[in-house]
């Protein structure tokens, strides 16, 4: 999507792999594996106050395009 203009990216690293809790707590990956498998499986989209509705229809355009192309 990125390719296409259409910025997206992880939308949230789990609050135990942050290194501040990391190191303070001594957490690790594999700690609590269902907050890393939601982590790993969810993006952050554009969204902000002013998207228009153009903007919104080519970012769930280019969102399908990717996942078709994913699928194979």
């Amino acid at each position: 999507m990125r390719g296409k203009g259409i910025g997206c990216g992880r939308y949230f690293a789990p609050i135990h792999l942050q290194p501040l809790y990391a190191r303070s707590f001594g957490y690790r990956a594999g700690d609590f594996p269902e907050a890393e498998q939601s982590a790993d499986r969810v993006i952050a989209l554009p969204f902000f106050n002013k998207i228009t509705d153009a903007q919104l229809d080519e970012v769930c355009q280019r969102l399908a395009e990717s996942v078709d192309r994913a699928e194979g």
